[in-house]
């Protein structure tokens, strides 16, 4: 956002390293001064879970950055629901929400989604499919995500997780920042960690009903929308 003080530096030609790379930096008093750990500029820090949101990781460059992305679904009362996003494109923002009306039994034809990230860092990579999932479902039945948890995975078309590149680095930032649960694909080999414990599932579904959002609460709830 060039009205905030934080800024983004992207490499895409570098002659003594690699390229790819990202800088985080902050206009002070003093001039541009290094952000050392940029992930608390993307995070709220919270005592207790608070619904529409989740966690993921981004690969920016060899970096890791913890991320928090919030999601709002709210009633709609026009023919075209609105799908209202700056993080990631609305094309992607329409794939995954029919992801969660073809294998989870929720319905969006009457409802806004809109999507957004603290300094509002991009999504631009699928890596974040799972904590953008679990972010709408929160928003949706209005109930809070198991606080200290993170979403590391992509979700196919058949809403099967699949692995993301970079996994252990990301898992490893988790494990030094004393995260909780972190849920991954089923396939993905996992190393030793302190503080995090790693759940692996097949599917959106097996995630829902990991944290508690059965499908056949899903069912109730929409019975409950048409009273």
């Amino acid at each position: 956002d060039s009205n905030d003080t934080f800024r983004i530096l992207y490499t895409s030609k570098n002659r003594f390293g690699d390229t790819g790379e990202t800088g985080f930096f902050q206009m002070t008093d003093h001039g541009m001064e290094e952000v050392k750990n940029p992930s608390e500029f993307f995070l709220t820090v919270r005592s207790e879970p608070v619904i529409g949101t989740s966690m993921a990781v981004l690969k920016e460059g060899s970096r890791p950055i913890v991320v928090e992305i919030e999601s709002l679904v709210t009633k709609s009362f026009t023919s075209f629901p609105s799908r209202i996003t700056e993080t990631m494109s609305r094309d992607r923002l329409n794939v995954l929400i029919s992801i969660l009306e073809q294998h989870c039994d929720m319905v969006f034809t009457d409802r806004n989604v809109i999507i957004n990230t603290q300094n509002n860092i991009k999504l631009k990579t699928s890596d974040t499919s799972l904590a953008t999932l679990m972010s709408i479902c929160s928003s949706y039945f209005k109930a809070p995500l198991p606080f200290n948890s993170v979403y590391l995975a992509d979700v196919g078309l058949t809403g099967e997780l699949k692995k993301i590149p970079n996994l252990d680095v990301r898992l490893k930032e988790l494990d030094r920042m004393g995260y909780g649960n972190v849920y991954v694909a089923k396939d993905v080999p996992i190393g030793n960690y302190k503080n995090i414990t790693i759940v692996r599932c097949h599917t959106i579904s097996d995630v829902l009903k990991h944290v508690g959002f059965e499908i056949n609460m899903v069912k109730r709830y929409q019975k409950h929308q048409t009273l």
